[in-house]
């Protein structure tokens, strides 16, 4: 497993993690389940946790799928809309 400089609790199986500077998940198996990008990461609750990139909130779903908080309700509809390089 790698090492990280901060590793916060398991929710729903996953744990935020960081390192120089960027955050992401970890599984139960100490995979992650998306690249080290984010500025903030918050805790997993029901499938979806908050994750801060370039200024901007969004979401992150358990596969890795990132989703816009300009569009947090249609994210738990189905519909989708990445926040990459907004």
């Amino acid at each position: 497993m790698k090492r990280f400089d901060e590793v916060k609790g398991f929710f729903e199986g996953f744990a935020a993690v960081k390192m120089h500077g960027k955050w992401s998940y970890i599984n139960r198996e100490g995979k992650l389940i998306a690249p080290l990008q984010y500025d903030e990461a918050e805790q997993f609750t029901e499938g979806f946790a908050r994750v801060k990139k370039y200024g901007r909130w969004g979401f992150i779903n358990t596969d890795g799928k990132e989703f816009s908080a300009d569009n947090a309700l249609e994210c738990f509809f189905g519909a989708e809309k990445d926040i990459k390089d907004e």
